[in-house]
């Protein structure tokens, strides 16, 4: 409750969500001079909400409409109005004579009309989804599309007063008739702009008329019915320029009577309006004449009827083969005009049933209620269409609607046209068996026959060419007959009845998510255990020796997807490991849209429709005798990035390097000769395995999102040699002991796979001189460096890899002094020298838990195990708060970062310059175990090894904290 608020007479604006409405009646009654508001989701009324003479912006989100009617009457000189979401009847909304913005999304078109009427001085309207009602009564819009090479769109209102803004989202200028179609024309060079759409307002040039008395109502006219306000011109809502008002009745609301009107006409726009002094309710007639949509786009219906012998042919055809040779057996000359009027056709289709189901003899085309897709259905008909008049056409999209692109030669740019089909019930195509190739029956030889002469058919002997030598890009690879028309789902379905009429066995992989489903099976044992068996790929891949083809819809595969499953594409094909046969052929699908999207790499490796034959064994490059020999050690780490990039941090932040390759190639005059390459004992992975492919045959790699390419003079190699360790053991001062007390004097450091490397390199934090600089991080020493002219200790706590073995030695200097102790579970490498410790582990003595506590005078670390983790933390709490301890519990869960072990980031803003910066501190952690205090670290839950690692030195005989590359005891 607020009702003690005090006064806020300089609050300008306020936000107010999910909140009582009483509350924020008292917060207006507290801001008088309150300027803007927004409401989201409040419960309750605003009955008692006070005058705000001074509220010009209002926001209104997800209310019930009577609330924002009180708001709408305590605000009388709001100028800027938006509404979303709002449910309910506005019709006491009361005027609102200064609002002159209005924006409103996911209401109904009734909601909006109310908001629309009772402001007389809007300037700017933005619609966005706005619900189709049942019956719209006010049409206060109407458009149509300008035919100037700028692609403007003009709209109208009655007075020409408005401006309107659709959405960039969502086309959504709606003009309702009693069958719901969608009439606005957009120009090409505005509906595919990122832009948003702008209407402005164009005067129209009125003038008086009477309707003929003679014209005759017809069945296929169009009866609408729209209420009247008293002495206010309302729009007619004409359906296309070629519709004919030929009657008007009006009815006073009140009694029903008849009354006179006053009528208007713009003939240059084909607009009319209607007046009456009182209120009430007109009823119109309109008749549609015939293609009118050709006057309305000023095109010139071509002298011959070949349309119409098209149009009969497509829908009388058995097959869409049979309608593609009958076309071409007219012999049309004149293409170019008899596409326009196609278009034209298409484009003033009704939404009603355009044709008997009995006027075809197969099911072409099937009536459905689409809502929004309808575009791409009317689209993918004029490409079946163009297409068979040698037309090259394609389907586009953008973000809300689909459109054809055509052109007459390869030497015309593409036109783009929309065909309309935005919403209600549209034409779609079936993509059924009459757009296919019909399977028949056929003897054993013949099916033989057929199986042989797969590659030498034209449309699988293209797809199985070699990808071009020349860079794609130059041309369009579309620009050949392995791209049909229509889309990508024709193109695989008739491909595939291609491969069954010819009795091919094939697999069709459509995503991703598919190829897993059919590599693998769950087959489900008793009750609750699941097993795994080989799917239904496996078995393709291994089963039989007769010829298939496996088909891939790269579409559905994003770019990251493409690079991993580029196996298919390498020396040695491979699925998830498998190998690909010889006698399974791969094609691979890509639709235009997405080829423009996908890398240089894949393209040259997968045209439109591409299959490539790998050989059965890698290429043997032959290349001169080296001139040069360098040898790369990569210690068979599996993070062989490496090769290609390093990154490195400095002072100035990240900073990304040249690669162990790319360094090593030499940039002065002898760049040129020969290089011979060799990376000594790389890793023996699957990954590894791919990488190196890829160098010794295409000489670049996919590392990051990015292809790096190598010089053509450079070869490269791989070898596998046996590190020395007996050689360096011998000529270093090496030596080994069991696990022991050492004096503090004695630095010991922790060995196993998360600290080795920080024997090599460390992250520092480096305070800046002036105290408004936050530190920085920085790359620092490791410990060998660090400790080069000192003894040191190394536990090996956990076991590591050979070739870590091999890095660490090398690297340690022949004067360097280092004792290794090896905990009793670490194993060592076969060839490594076994170290003979005559030491004997002393042992300790058992201590009790409170000892270990009270006792202030012991520095040994405990690790406690309890049952109930929890309750024995309250328990040393309740003994350390009695001896008046310093106790900090600190407890730790399975998210925890392990960096967040001994460092904390705290972020901070500069208002002022509007920057955000961070500054690296101690963890909680340490800071209480440098003030010496009693610290629990207390878990319940499993850690990550790297985390409890972090805890590793704090569990030593001198337990030690490791900051900034330096061993700080407690």
């Amino acid at each position: 409750d607020l009702s003690q608020c005090p006064s806020l007479p300089k609050l300008r604006s306020l936000n107010f969500w999910f909140e009582a409405a009483t509350i924020l009646e008292q917060l207006l009654k507290a801001a008088p001079n309150l300027e803007s508001l927004e409401v989201c989701e409040i419960t309750g009324d605003l009955s008692q909400c006070p005058s705000l003479p001074k509220l010009r912006s209002l926001n209104f989100w997800f209310e019930a409409a009577t609330i924002l009617e009180q708001l709408l009457k305590a605000a009388p000189n709001l100028e800027s109005l938006e509404v979303y979401g709002i449910k309910g009847d506005l019709s006491q909304c009361l005027s609102l004579p200064k609002l002159g913005s209005l924006n409103v999304e996911f209401v109904d078109a009734t909601t909006f009309e109310q908001l629309f009427n009772a402001a007389p001085k809007l300037e700017w309207v933005n619609v966005y989804e706005m619900n189709r009602p049942n019956s719209f009564s006010t049409d206060w819009l109407t458009a149509e599309s300008d035919n100037s090479t700028s692609g403007s769109i003009n709209g109208f209102d009655p007075n020409g007063r408005l401006t309107l803004k659709i959405s960039k989202k969502k086309l959504l200028l709606f003009r309702f008739l009693k069958r719901g179609l969608l009439r606005l024309h957009l120009h090409q060079a505005t509906i595919n702009a990122e832009e948003d759409i702008v209407f402005s307002p164009i005067a129209a040039q009125w003038r008086s008329m009477d309707l003929p008395s003679n014209t005759s109502t017809h069945d296929d006219s169009i009866v609408e019915t729209m209420p009247l306000t008293a002495n206010q011109w309302t729009l007619i809502p004409t359906n296309s320029a070629g519709d004919q008002l030929i009657e008007v009745t009006c009815r006073l609301t009140r009694d029903n009577k008849e009354t006179p009107y006053e009528l208007q006409y713009d003939a240059q726009r084909h607009l009319y309006r209607i007046k009456t002094t009182k209120e009430a309710t007109c009823q119109f007639h309109l008749q549609r004449r015939e293609n009118s949509l050709l006057l309305e786009e000023q095109i010139k219906k071509p002298s011959t009827n070949h349309l119409s012998e098209i149009w009969n042919l497509f829908f009388h055809a058995n097959t869409y083969q049979d309608f593609v040779e009958s076309v071409r057996k007219l012999e049309i000359k004149e293409k170019e005009p008899l596409i326009q009027e196609l278009m034209a056709h298409i484009k003033d289709l009704p939404n009603g049933i355009p044709f008997d189901a009995k006027e075809t003899n197969f099911d072409t085309l099937k009536l459905v209620s689409v809502n929004g897709g309808a575009c791409e259905h009317r689209a993918k008909l004029f490409c079946a269409m163009a297409n068979a008049l040698d037309i090259d056409c394609r389907l586009v999209f953008n973000k809300t609607h689909a459109f054809v692109e055509w052109r007459g030669s390869l030497e015309q740019p593409y036109q783009t046209c929309s065909l309309g089909g935005g919403g209600g019930v549209e034409i779609q195509l079936q993509e059924k068996t009459s757009f296919e190739e019909q399977i028949f029956n056929a003897s054993e030889a013949d099916k033989e026959r057929r199986r042989k002469k797969l590659r030498g058919n034209p449309f699988i002997r293209q797809a199985l060419q070699e990808p071009p030598t020349k860079t794609l890009g130059q041309e369009d690879p579309f620009s050949t007959q392995l791209y049909l028309s229509l889309d990508l789902t024709q193109d695989i379905k008739r491909f595939q009845n291609y491969l069954l009429k010819n009795d091919i066995e094939y697999l069709y992989i459509d995503s991703p998510e598919t190829t897993r489903e059919k590599w693998k099976q769950d087959l489900l044992i008793q009750d609750k255990q699941v097993a795994f068996c080989d799917g239904e790929l496996p078995a393709y891949l291994k089963e039989g020796t007769q010829q298939k083809v496996l088909l891939i819809n790269w579409d559905t595969f994003s770019p990251e997807e493409k690079a991993a499953y580029q196996s298919f594409y390498d020396t040695k094909p491979t699925l998830y490991g498998s190998p690909i046969p010889e006698h399974i052929t791969v094609i691979g699908f890509l639709s235009k849209q997405e080829y423009k999207k996908t890398g240089a790499d894949f393209r040259s490796r997968a045209p439109s429709i591409a299959q490539l034959d790998w050989p059965t064994e890698a290429v043997v490059q032959t290349t001169p005798t080296p001139s040069q020999s360098i040898e790369i050690p990569l210690y068979g780490d599996e993070d062989f990035e490496s090769l290609i990039r390093q990154w490195s941090l400095t002072d100035q932040g990240i900073v990304l390097k040249p690669g162990l390759l790319a360094s090593n190639i030499p940039s002065d005059e002898t760049a040129s000769q020969p290089i011979q390459l060799t990376l000594i004992n790389p890793p023996k992975t699957e990954a590894f395995q791919r990488f190196y492919e890829d160098l010794i045959q295409r000489k670049k790699v996919y590392v990051n999102g990015a292809f790096e390419s190598l010089p053509e003079h450079v070869t490269i190699t791989c070898e596998h040699r046996t590190y020395p360790f007996e050689q360096l053991f011998k000529k270093q001062n090496l030596s080994w002991s069991v696990p022991r007390v050492f004096t503090a004097e004695t630095p010991l450091f922790l060995l196993n796979p998360f600290t080795f490397h920080t024997f090599f390199t460390s992250l520092e934090v480096k305070p800046e001189q002036k105290e408004a600089d936050f530190g920085r991080v920085t790359l620092g020493k490791g410990i060998l460096e660090k400790h080069r002219h000192q003894h040191i200790v190394i536990r090996i706590t956990q076991p590591i890899r050979d070739g870590q073995w091999a890095q660490l030695l090398e690297n340690i200097a022949d004067d360097q002094s280092i004792e290794f102790q090896m905990s009793p579970k670490v194993s060592l490498p076969q060839t490594f020298p076994r170290p003979s410790t005559q030491e004997s582990v002393p042992t300790r003595q058992p201590i009790s838990l409170l000892e270990a506590i009270i006792d202030k005078t012991n520095n040994q670390p405990t690790l406690l195990v309890a049952n109930d983790t929890r309750q024995t933390v309250q328990q040393l709490q309740q003994v350390l708060n009695k001896g008046e301890a310093c106790l900090r519990v600190i407890t730790l869960n399975a998210a925890l970062n392990a960096s967040d072990v001994l460092l904390r980031s705290e972020f901070s803003e500069n208002t002022e310059q509007g920057l955000r910066s961070m500054k690296i501190l101690p963890s909680d952690l340490v800071t209480a175990l440098r003030r010496g205090d009693c610290v629990i670290v207390h878990t319940d839950e499993l850690l990550s090894p790297d985390l409890l690692g972090k805890f590793e030195p704090l569990l030593c005989e001198h337990p030690y904290l490791w900051i900034n590359g330096q061993r700080e005891p407690l």
